[in-house]
């Protein structure tokens, strides 16, 4: 018995002998000097294999973790570079390497409020030796304007909107032009307000037709047609705050003032006597027609709270709004994938849901942009569904014509004139639906619907200071 128990001593500890002695043989890396010879050499890629190699097995430094978030600025990647030098930000706000790089990552994807976040954290000794610029009060400047055209009026200004029945109605959308300014402060490093004016004006015309009977029984009808122009002005406010842990939120309201004319019938009926029955013999004999000028306020309330997560930025817009007489409830769900961490190429997905008088509607739309050149980046979007009562862009498009959309698509162009001033060019082809209404009687009717094309071009500026 004794001997079987020296002889298990004696295995036991020759295992332990071997294992020992095969763990001193493995060469232990240092991770410290390895990295530091990747970035002396401007071996980007081989520093971010062996950063992160040295992150899992657990030899993270603050220099090893910085080399990985520099290497990943070279490639630019800029998101996945400010990502990294957020972990060191978070554990050492102190750090300026890690608040001068998050500057310069987020100028580099546009994202102006995060860059100027961390720009308004540096002193004014600290500014001149890196080379920030101080911050604006006003950081931004918006000029634009456009023209919308369409087929409408060609292919159903001469539809017969009565068919020998007693009423017709029809509005005919036509040409829109509209211009806008817009400015945007910086009210504190966290907080930035936008303000924004857009005059629009609509040419529309709506004709009304009659049928009337003389007291001799014969019809004619009787048209009634007026060109007038709605007159809209929207005045936009937002106020964007950029929040701890990546999050941004957005509270923002558009309230539209509207002009426009309303055009309302009226008939009278006339009697004549036959003196053949001494009776009286009732009939219509004509409309008349009125128009007044109506004014009203139609606005939209709402915020958007957007998170980035690697190379995804995640967001979900909420907003009521009361638009045509009607109050709407609107979520958007999207996201935007930037597969390089650049704004070299990206893609958006978006799903807007609208709640009206008990009714949903479900409208996709899907967007890429690609850079095509070194200062011009092209985006094309596609959108399926009816926009009725729908706003877009956190509140600052409203879509409050009538007319329902079937389907959109366009492309805009984004050229970069200098260091702070940014041309863009948009064009849009929109299918959309006009309708006329044709009365049988005073209480029965049917609705025609008829497709037309819709073109839309707009021209900007943007100055950032």
């Amino acid at each position: 018995m004794r001997s079987t128990i020296i002889i298990l001593i004696i295995f036991i500890s020759s295992n332990f002998y071997v294992k020992a002695q095969t763990e001193d043989s493995i060469p232990q890396i240092n991770y410290d000097s390895v990295t530091y010879d990747n970035y002396l050499k401007a071996n980007w890629d081989g520093l971010i294999v062996n950063t992160k190699e040295a992150i899992d097995n657990g030899f993270e430094t603050f220099a090893i973790r910085k080399r990985l978030a520099y290497a990943c600025f070279m490639k630019e990647d800029y998101l996945t570079s400010a990502r990294q030098y957020h972990k060191i930000y978070k554990n050492n706000p102190l750090d300026v390497d890690a608040r001068l790089m998050l500057y310069h990552n987020y100028l580099n994807t546009a994202n102006y409020q995060r860059a100027k976040y961390y720009a308004a954290m540096f002193t004014d000794e600290e500014r001149l030796y890196y080379l920030v610029p101080k911050n604006t009060f006003i950081t931004s400047i918006d000029l634009g304007g456009g023209y919308q055209t369409s087929d409408n009026y060609s292919l159903n200004a001469n539809n017969n909107i009565i068919n020998n029945k007693v009423y017709g109605q029809q509005i005919l959308n036509r040409d829109l032009s509209f211009a806008q300014l817009g400015l945007t402060f910086q009210a504190n490093s966290a907080l930035h307000i936008t303000l924004g004016c857009d005059v629009i004006n609509t040419n529309r015309e709506e004709k009304i037709v009659a049928n009337n009977y003389s007291l001799l029984g014969t019809r004619y009808d009787t048209s009634y047609i007026i060109d007038n122009k709605i007159s809209q002005q929207q005045f936009y406010i937002q106020t964007a705050f950029v929040l701890p842990r990546m999050y941004s939120l957005k509270l923002f309201g558009n309230f539209i003032f509207n002009q426009y004319t309303n055009v309302t019938p009226s008939y009278k009926v006339d009697s004549l006597k036959d003196p053949k029955v001494d009776t009286f013999m009732t009939e219509r004999t004509n409309y008349t027609f009125n128009s007044t000028t109506s004014n009203n306020l139609n606005y939209v309330v709402g915020a958007t709270i957007e998170k980035e997560i690697r190379k995804l930025k995640l967001g979900l817009t909420a907003c009521y709004s009361k638009l045509s007489g009607n109050n709407q409830i609107q979520g958007d769900f999207y996201t935007t994938w930037y597969p390089k961490g650049n704004t070299n190429l990206s893609f958006n997905a978006q799903l807007t849901v609208l709640s009206q008088n008990s009714e949903m509607k479900y409208i996709p739309s899907f967007e890429s942009t690609f850079r095509a050149a070194k200062k011009l980046w092209v985006s094309a979007h596609v959108l399926y569904g009816d926009l009725t009562n729908t706003s877009e862009m956190n509140g600052q498009l409203v879509n409050n014509i009538t007319d329902k959309t079937i389907f959109r698509m366009g492309t805009s162009v984004y050229y970069t004139m200098s260091k702070n001033l940014i041309l863009h060019l948009t064009y849009r082809y929109s299918l959309r639906q006009s309708n006329y209404v044709i009365y049988s009687d005073a209480f029965n009717y049917s609705t025609t619907y008829n497709n037309y094309n819709n073109y839309l071009i707009a021209l900007g500026l943007k100055f950032n200071l």
